[in-house]
């Protein structure tokens, strides 16, 4: 095993012991499918975590007391999976009009869509969303009078 930095492979103490493929991760290329379907790579390149910071754009907006955004992230390959939390502090919080979230953590290639939902007092009050370029679009929701928080979760291929 060697610690060079063109060698296919190092394992170092200093990095906490990580192992580090500096071509990414070769996988068998035996084709495993149920109906036949060839795989085009089996090499996984790519695998990150972390957190991004949604930030309200757009025509629309969402309207709220103190509110507060969070979001996460997982990038294996070329597949991204984001989350996405907005709190108030008021149970006040409402997507008018439709408004995107930007700062995704990568360039959307081909877009996801999903739903998010809301934590309301008395009923589901969710809306549907769209990632595109950098921004997740968010559909109407929430409640002025019984949301205090929006999440949603969305996959998207970069």
């Amino acid at each position: 095993i060697s610690t060079t930095s063109t060698s296919a492979m190092n394992i170092s103490t200093g990095d906490a012991g990580l192992v580090k493929f500096n071509g990414g991760i070769a996988f068998s290329q035996t084709n495993t499918s149920a109906t036949g379907a060839t795989a085009t790579g089996t090499t996984l390149s790519h695998f990150e975590t972390g957190t991004w910071t949604p930030a309200a754009t757009g025509g629309g907006s969402i309207a709220g007391t103190s509110i507060a955004y969070a979001g996460q992230y997982t990038r294996i390959g070329n597949l991204v999976t984001v989350w996405f939390t907005i709190t108030a502090a008021a149970q006040d919080l409402v997507i008018a009009s439709y408004v995107g979230l930007a700062g995704l953590p990568f360039t959307v290639a081909k877009s996801g869509t999903g739903w998010y939902s809301t934590e309301d007092v008395d009923a589901e009050r969710g809306g549907e969303m769209k990632a595109s370029s950098t921004v997740l679009y968010l559909g109407p929701g929430g409640s002025g009078s019984a949301t205090n928080s929006i999440a949603g979760c969305v996959t998207y291929r970069v």
